[in-house]
């Protein structure tokens, strides 16, 4: 239990452990058996599941209380105490709410505006039971207003936002004890795609599943933290990692733990930066003994850490440092609640050298009880700098300024140089083609291009030398794409741009340093960011209105996909097959908020409803139809077809289509696949011998899962005109009494003798 008096005050601790692997990271914890959720770096599919981003950027951390003493003072401890929510928001609708300022840096005359978000993510923890247990999901009552609350579930609200949005953590994230660990929970949840729409300024999160009251010896806390990795073409390169997990510890043992990472790359001259990030749980303001070192690169001495608003010998603290951004409420006493984001001090580069790629932490506790579920890391890093330019170079239709239409094909230019310090081996350019597009050619003057599952890629090999002058373009590469014409993609107002993006890899010739994922950059017409490069996607809009008033109706087109017996139903698969974008999310309902999406094989059949990665007000609506296990039907049959000639030279092609055989006297269905999905194939037998040649010409037609129907039809090669001839003038032989002639002779006497002569030709087909 938990006292004021030192002899039966117990003490908190922490331990963790993990060992993750990467390509160009790998970290260790080394520990004992307290780690609830193992420590695993945190991918992001909207960052291509990267665990590590090398960046030209940073990360920040912001987040604030949503619990504090009822009568504040900023030297008390929650335990045994009243504890009152905090609500700032002005909403009668909330129980309890807090925000802070999401601010990026300025560095390098940076500008905030034209930062590009790669990933954000949400963490939230608290204590809310002192009983015999701490269900997940609890009723709040206060000022007539009764709340149903969820330790997976808060509201968000960011810059310019009207109203909140619901936040689910999935059941894995993190860890919600019910019955152990004094039932301190820790939550997650991505929220890039938010961050992303709203930008920098306040962010509130509110209606945390927490509970007013006295907590007894542990004491109720609760509050939120928000991680933001951001980039920005004015900054300098960084390693950026970020990983969480729940460690708990409750004992009266002095232990320390150690954290070894490895794997990323100071950079190779100058002053070298390492910038942390923490975020804590239960850490009290007057219990000391907790501490957070580093080791010294020239021994194996440790350097004990703090930062302005801790001290070394009470690292958590309840405190909230996160680079001086404003929040509401601004207490230096956060009652169990501890953010934490600082540089480590390397005066001289005594901690951290060029060259660097792995170092320690290590952490522990003599008194105070606490929980870490989340810590990143930046660090100033070395990366050979290849730099991606995209740009729209020709729109189809020059009427148009700015956007395209339905069926309207667009020409983007891609653009790559150097602007490092050396030549670059093994150059590869990465460029998914968007999925409201059909992908129509290239063109390349230097490098090989292939197209694979939707994905161009550039191989440039070792075209990437240093240059004179670092703005001078080393290879080209044209891109046309034709806008699609689907009803069901455009009548989703979501689905309107043309979002292109990619990335580059390559390794250093001289350092042999590896990159990768290293994004495109592009240029803006409005805004603060004219005339600047920035990261990110760059949206072209698409005009469908048009298109959808003259094509479309007035209802949502539903797109089918025939899912084939043993097939499976995977969520990769339909997503392939109705081409929507990667990583989208599957339902069966529109109203998402609350709701886990479909985990899993699909069932089928059904209807579906799929959210592109953290969109949650717009869907594809696909009916999933199961294969029927029968090939397509056919009404009629094919007419036999004469043809005029004498040669197999003179058979007709065959047709290739469902349309073009159904011209020929036949109707063909299939309850599974459309027609313009049916693959149509055929064969000849018979095609030699003299005139009259019958041809048999089988025609396959098969379906989607390979279910098929055969088609025979007759060709006859037969000639059926007759030769044409045009006889030679007569001639008249002039002959004597005796039969003599002589053509040079007048005729003068009796005709008495008669020659005939018949000229003939042959037709082998008459």
């Amino acid at each position: 239990m938990k006292k004021r008096d030192l002899n039966t005050r117990a003490t908190k601790m922490f331990s963790l452990s993990l060992l993750v692997v990467l390509v160009f990271f790998v970290t260790t914890f080394s520990v004992f058996g307290q780690v609830r959720v193992p420590f695993t770096q945190r991918t992001s599919p909207l960052a291509g599941g990267k665990k590590i981003y090398s960046i030209k950027g940073d990360f920040a951390m912001v987040g604030n209380t949503n619990l504090s003493l009822w009568s504040y003072d900023p030297d008390e401890n929650n335990s045994n105490n009243y504890m009152a929510y905090v609500d700032v928001d002005g909403d009668s609708k909330t129980l309890n709410s807090s925000s802070a300022t999401l601010a990026f840096s300025t560095e390098n005359g940076a500008i905030p505006e034209c930062s590009n978000i790669v990933f954000a993510g949400l963490y939230w923890t608290g204590r809310a039971h002192d009983g015999s247990s701490s269900p997940n999901t609890f009723t709040v009552t206060k000022g007539g207003v009764t709340k149903n609350y969820d330790k997976r579930v808060v509201s968000l609200k960011g810059p310019g936002a009207t109203n909140y949005q619901t936040i689910t953590a999935n059941a894995d994230d993190i860890y919600y004890p019910t019955n152990s660990d004094g039932y301190m929970y820790s939550a997650y949840a991505e929220v890039t795609e938010y961050v992303r729409q709203h930008g920098v300024g306040d962010y509130f999160v509110a209606d945390m599943a927490l509970r007013e009251g006295d907590g007894g010896s542990t004491g109720y806390y609760g509050g939120w933290g928000m991680i933001v990795v951001y980039e920005n073409t004015k900054m300098k390169w960084r390693d950026v990692t970020v990983f969480d997990g729940h460690a708990y510890v409750q004992g009266s043992t002095t232990i320390s733990h150690t954290l070894d990472v490895s794997g990323f790359n100071t950079v190779q001259s100058g002053d070298v930066n390492m910038k942390l990030g923490l975020m804590a749980g239960e850490g009290d303001r007057s219990i000391s003994g907790d501490y957070f070192d580093i080791r010294n690169h020239n021994n194996t001495s440790w350097v004990r850490l703090s930062h302005g608003g801790n001290s070394t010998d009470n690292f958590f603290n309840s405190s909230v440092y996160t680079g001086g951004n404003s929040r509401n409420p601004s207490l230096t006493n956060n009652t169990g609640l501890d953010i934490a984001m600082f540089d480590i001090p390397n005066a001289d580069n005594a901690v951290i050298k060029n060259n660097q790629t792995s170092t320690s932490f290590r952490y522990g506790s003599t008194q105070d009880t606490y929980i870490i579920f989340c810590m990143a890391m930046a660090v100033d890093a070395y990366i050979p700098e290849a730099e991606v330019e995209t740009g729209v170079k020709l729109i189809s239709n020059p009427s148009t300024e700015g956007y395209v239409v339905p069926g309207e094909n667009i020409t983007i230019g891609v653009d790559i140089r150097n602007k490092g310090t050396e030549a670059i081996h093994d150059a590869l350019v990465t460029i998914p083609i968007p999925f409201n597009v059909n992908y129509v050619s290239h063109s390349a003057a230097h490098g090989v291009v292939n197209l694979q599952n939707d994905t161009l890629y550039w191989n440039i090999d070792d075209l990437l030398v240093l240059p004179g002058d670092p703005d001078e373009i080393l290879a080209s590469l044209s891109i046309t794409l034709q806008v699609r014409t689907d009803c069901h993609i455009f009548i989703n107002p979501c689905t309107r741009f043309l979002e292109l993006n990619g990335s580059v890899s390559g390794t250093g010739a001289t350092s042999f340093t590896s990159f990768s994922g290293v994004g495109f950059v592009h240029y803006v017409n409005e805004g603060p960011c004219i005339g600047i490069p920035v990261f990110g996607v760059q949206k072209i809009p698409i005009d469908a209105d048009l298109f959808l008033a003259n094509n479309c109706g007035s209802t949502v087109a539903v797109s089918s996909v025939t899912i084939c017996s043993g097939a499976g139903t995977s969520q990769q698969e339909v997503i392939n097959e109705a081409h929507l974008p990667a990583n989208s999310s599957f339902y069966t309902v529109t109203d998402i908020q609350g709701v886990d999406p479909i985990v899993g094989d699909l069932p089928v059949p059904g209807i579906f409803y799929v959210f592109p990665p953290g969109i949650d007000d717009c869907w594809f609506e696909i009916e999933l139809i199961a294969d029927d296990g029968q090939g397509p039907q056919a009404t009629g049959s094919l007419s036999s077809i004469i043809e005029e000639g004498c040669s197999v030279s003179d058979i007709p092609a065959a047709v290739t289509s469902v349309s073009a055989l159904e011209t020929m006297g036949v109707a063909i269905s299939d309850e599974d696949t459309e027609d313009v999905n049916l693959v149509v194939t055929s064969s000849d037998s018979g095609a030699t011998g003299p005139c009259p040649i019958v041809v048999s010409r089988t025609y396959t037609i098969s379906d989607e899962c390979g279910n098929s129907l055969e088609l025979v039809q007759t060709i006859t090669i037969r000639d059926n005109t007759a030769p044409t001839f045009t006889a030679p003038a007569d001639v008249t032989i002039y002959t004597d009494a005796d039969c003599n002639y002589d053509v040079d002779v007048a005729f003068t006497g009796e005709r008495k003798c008669h020659r005939a002569f018949l000229l003939y030709t042959t037709d082998p087909g008459r």
